[in-house]
């Protein structure tokens, strides 16, 4: 197994390995159509800001098995660029998932217009800027790899980097549910820091 930083041309596969891992996620829903065209222009949006936190892994056939990816809390606004950059497909793919009633789809818009409230459980960082804080947002091994030590490797090249970049904590967010990866966390000195109700659970770890 190799541990390296992504590369644009690793998009197309990378974006399919996201649809293969959340396929209940609303940004597959959207983004999945047409060979996932949309989710690797929302990935794009990282390796351009953030590169250094864009890690893959590649198996003995030199495919991609598994990638992590975060960013900045002070350089946040990715999301942002790739709904700009891509506005008129990402606004008609939503509301074709609206037409067909697609309950996802629905619940997010109904959270759109509801201020989500924050139940702290750690309040080490309260004082911390955001200058010192980065955000691991997604995580994804093919799941016939899961529990063989490829994850393990991604994370920790992920903090490294952040680390090497001057970050002193690192935020991981998931649904309260995923009792693997909050094992998982767990295992590798993540601790609670927050919830939103019982949709989803943010653990913290100092670097």
């Amino acid at each position: 197994m190799i541990i390296r930083q992504a590369t644009y041309d690793d998009l197309p596969e990378i974006a399919r390995l996201h649809a293969l891992c959340f396929p209940d996620y609303l940004s597959t829903r959207i983004g999945s159509s047409n060979d996932c065209y949309l989710l690797s222009k929302f990935y794009k949006e990282f390796i351009d800001d953030n590169p250094e936190l864009f890690i893959v892994a590649i198996d003995d056939d030199k495919k991609i098995a598994g990638f992590c990816m975060g960013y900045y809390m002070d350089k946040a606004g990715q999301q942002s660029k790739y709904i700009r950059h891509n506005r008129i497909r990402v606004l008609s793919r939503i509301g074709w998932l609206l037409l067909k009633g697609d309950r996802l789809a629905w619940k997010k818009l109904k959270l759109r217009f509801k201020k989500p409230t924050y139940e702290i459980l750690d309040h080490s960082i309260d004082d911390v800027p955001m200058s010192d804080i980065g955000d691991m947002l997604s995580m994804c091994v093919l799941p016939e790899l899961k529990g063989k030590g490829c994850s393990k490797q991604l994370t920790s090249r992920f903090l490294e980097n952040m680390k090497a970049h001057g970050r002193k904590y690192c935020l991981v967010t998931m649904k309260v549910g995923n009792q693997r990866a909050i094992g998982f966390m767990k295992k590798n000195g993540f601790v609670p820091y927050r919830k939103i109700g019982t949709m989803s659970i943010t653990y913290l770890r100092q670097l």
